[in-house]
């Protein structure tokens, strides 16, 4: 059995902990299922938000990420180095970037989102269906009741987003 924390720790340090390990879990995934070029920040940030032959800019990924531009180019420059996306001027402003899935990045999303739903169903069994349950509901309400409209994420189809 493991030796327990120390608790109580503040909400920010448990909130951030289990992030950590829900994202090093994911990874790992990732990474089994023959991409370990790709991270849970980099399909958040940037490959959920690109779809089919669409072409996203690089400031609107930004913005849908809520993450600054600098952070975004970075992480589709990674991306573009390893084959999901292809970066292209904007035929309607030369100063803008756009992105576009690769074949290779499409593969990328099918292959990713089962990775949540296992992941989940996992959580549910080690940790207590109702535990789970409770989380994403005490989660959920709080971005709901939130007043910072920034902070909800968002889609380029719109509406909240669901996976990568």
């Amino acid at each position: 059995m493991a030796t327990p924390f120390p608790f109580p720790f503040p909400l920010s340090t448990l909130l951030g902990r289990v992030q950590a390990i829900y994202t090093a879990e994911y990874d790992r995934r990732l990474a089994e299922a023959g991409m370990p070029d790709l991270s849970l920040s980099l399909g958040t940030n940037v490959l959920r938000h690109l779809h089919d032959s669409d072409a996203a800019r690089m400031g609107a990924l930004a913005e849908m990420a809520g993450v600054t531009k600098q952070a975004i180019s970075q992480q589709v420059a990674h991306l573009q180095a390893h084959g999901y996306v292809l970066v292209e001027s904007d035929p309607d402003d030369s100063r803008a970037k756009r992105v576009r899935l690769t074949d290779k990045g499409a593969e990328s999303q099918r292959v990713a989102r089962p990775i949540f739903a296992a992941l989940e169903k996992d959580w549910h069994y080690r940790f207590g269906s109702d535990q789970i349950r409770d989380l994403r509901a005490g989660l959920e309400r709080i971005l709901t009741e939130s007043d910072d409209t920034s902070v909800v994420p968002r889609t380029r189809r719109g509406g909240r987003r669901a996976g990568l």
